[in-house]
């Protein structure tokens, strides 16, 4: 996970060249959903960063599949900033 001065940075930037938001503060007004690979230790904000396959079920259902450039592992959403969790 790449912070920097509370600010979540895209570490697919260097081989994206389709997005220029590649940095996230905390204090945005709803939290907002990114791509995280725990093999590579990299962040991913957005698709276009990501490589997005389709897998086909026998019963002819589509699955969308989002996996890291690098390796090839599936991605893992997570929420930025993190949300605290309130117990009721």
């Amino acid at each position: 996970m790449t912070v920097r001065g509370n600010h979540l940075q895209c570490d697919g930037r260097n081989n994206c060249a389709a997005c220029s938001s590649y940095t996230w503060s905390n204090n945005i007004e709803q939290p907002m959903r990114y791509y995280y690979c725990k093999y590579c230790n990299t962040d991913i904000l957005c698709k276009l960063g990501a490589a997005v396959n389709y897998d086909y079920e026998e019963e002819g259902i589509i699955v969308k599949i989002i996996k890291c450039n690098k390796c090839g592992e599936p991605l893992a959403e997570r929420v930025w900033p993190k949300v605290k969790e309130v117990k009721i």
